[in-house]
């Protein structure tokens, strides 16, 4: 009985997960599932909560699905997409996201999150080697691509983690973020346009702001 309440909390958890259900709704679950389920003992049993099923997302399935994931990247040919960010705390990350051949598709998969002391190319270059060198990942034979927003400290002509990337696997695929390149086109395009048509915008914009709703 105990080990079939733990499958059902676990299963409640990757559904909550899979469908992107807010964690607030592990609280009310149980109580809908023994409304319906009013003679299982089973659904009696289980207990949940929003701190509870974040417990369980990082420690048991997010834990598990990392680790299979490493083990496939072992053995899988893969491409990289990184990107820095920084949390509330001011403290830099580096998040890596793995697309590889999974279950007969393609798939982007979550591999990492690194925080940082530094964001200079050699550290990250650093961070991430140490990454996979630590979970026994051959990135120099596996790695055939790399991704990475336009900053110097990524796509660099020289000193950068791109470039110290290509100079351990020859062939390196390397493709900037084809969002930024996008946006620095629109920025390129409109600094040709004359001034006053984003002056007549801007004035049609505050004319009808300004107008109320009927």
């Amino acid at each position: 009985m105990a080990n079939d309440v733990k499958e059902g909390e676990i299963r409640l958890a990757s559904f909550i997960c899979e469908h992107d259900l807010p964690i607030r709704v592990a609280e009310h679950m149980p109580q809908l599932i023994q409304a319906i389920c009013k003679d299982s003992e089973i659904a009696k049993q289980i207990k949940y909560s929003g701190i509870k099923l974040t417990s369980l997302l990082n420690n048991v399935t997010g834990k598990d699905s990392c680790n299979q994931l490493l083990a496939h990247q072992q053995k899988s040919k893969f491409s990289l997409i990184v990107d820095e960010s920084t949390d509330k705390g001011c403290i830099k990350h580096l998040c890596m996201v793995a697309r590889t051949f999974l279950n007969d598709e393609v798939k982007d998969c979550f591999l990492g999150l690194i925080p940082l002391q530094h964001a200079a190319a050699v550290a990250l270059y650093n961070n991430i080697v140490s990454f996979f060198r630590d979970n026994q990942i051959d990135y120099k034979h596996n790695m055939i691509g790399f991704g990475a927003d336009g900053a110097n400290a990524m796509l660099g002509a020289h000193n950068s983690l791109s470039s110290h990337l290509k100079n351990d696997i020859k062939g390196l695929f390397i493709m900037k973020c084809i969002c930024h390149t996008f946006a620095l086109c629109a920025f390129y395009a409109c600094l040709m346009l004359p001034r006053n048509i984003e002056d007549l915008a801007r004035v049609f914009s505050a004319t009808f702001s300004a107008v109320p709703s009927e």
